[in-house]
């Protein structure tokens, strides 16, 4: 059961919080002006779970670990993915999040999406802002009841993330194969992965004509100068188990360390619990 929010919002200007060290996810697009107040609420109930709702539409409530407030998670920016951006503003906001501090305002969070400094929601007091957490399909706001802005968490949901030692399940970037034009994730399947020797391999991986012998077999596997192998070797849950569905993957001495992930798909992934 979800509410649906309408409501005048005004969005000020957007303030985009990208991975300073890896690339940025591209993000829908906001519609933006002036700030303003939020001029009037309106409510409706509705059980539809459409990805298409929209802009307006509130996914639910979430209860903050670090502020002890409880927050309408409403959907400022493209489609209404609510179970899915709902699943990840629990786990950021909960005491045990998965998260990893990754800059002074943004967080890496779960299933690829990122939360952090975003786009102002009605009147921001000095000092404050509003929290969004966002993929390449939606963008949520953490609006708490009475018009207050969501605070900054007051503690680190995790440590920082250190590209060189970087734990499963984390975004390294995104890479598009130069001969089909797909692009997708390169998400790490276990953890002190090097992030940024596992993008420059799967870049050259999928260049057309890699570095060294060219990929062979019906495993497309493939020797990189630095000593990785990549071929067909990750199974992503839900997929059929036949080899040919295999993703492709990377990583040295044979066993993969990252795989190439449609951002929609991340959050089928098995990978390695966090010690």
């Amino acid at each position: 059961m979800r509410r649906r929010f309408y409501a005048i919002c005004a969005l000020a200007t957007v303030a985009m919080v990208g991975c300073s060290r890896s690339e940025p996810l591209e993000e829908p697009e906001l519609t933006t002006q002036s700030r303003t107040q939020v001029q009037e609420t309106v409510t409706e109930y509705t059980s539809e779970s459409s990805p298409a709702d929209g802009q307006g539409t509130v996914c639910g409530t979430a209860f903050s670990n670090f502020s002890q407030k409880t927050y309408d998670i409403v959907v400022i920016g493209g489609e209404a993915r609510c179970d899915e951006a709902m699943t990840v503003v629990t786990d950021f906001l909960s005491g045990n999040s998965r998260a990893i501090k990754d800059g002074d305002e943004a967080w890496q969070a779960i299933n690829g999406w990122r939360c952090g400094r975003g786009v102002d929601v009605g009147e921001v007091e000095p000092g404050g802002y509003t929290m969004n957490c966002w993929n390449s399909r939606t963008r949520v706001a953490f609006i708490h009841s009475g018009g207050e802005v969501s605070e900054a968490p007051a503690a680190e949901p995790a440590p920082a993330f250190d590209r060189k030692y970087a734990p499963s399940g984390v975004v390294c970037g995104d890479v598009t194969d130069q001969v089909t034009g797909e692009t997708n994730a390169v998400v790490t399947v276990r953890h002190e992965v090097d992030c940024d020797a596992a993008m420059a391999t799967f870049t050259d991986y999928l260049f057309g004509s890699p570095s060294g012998e060219p990929p062979f077999g019906s495993g497309a596997r493939w020797e990189a100068p630095n000593g990785w192998e990549c071929y067909k070797g990750y199974h992503l849950q839900g997929d059929p188990e036949a080899h040919v569905h295999m993703r492709l993957s990377c990583g040295p001495y044979g066993e993969p360390a990252v795989a190439w992930i449609p951002h929609d798909r991340i959050s089928d992934m098995i990978v390695e619990d966090r010690d």
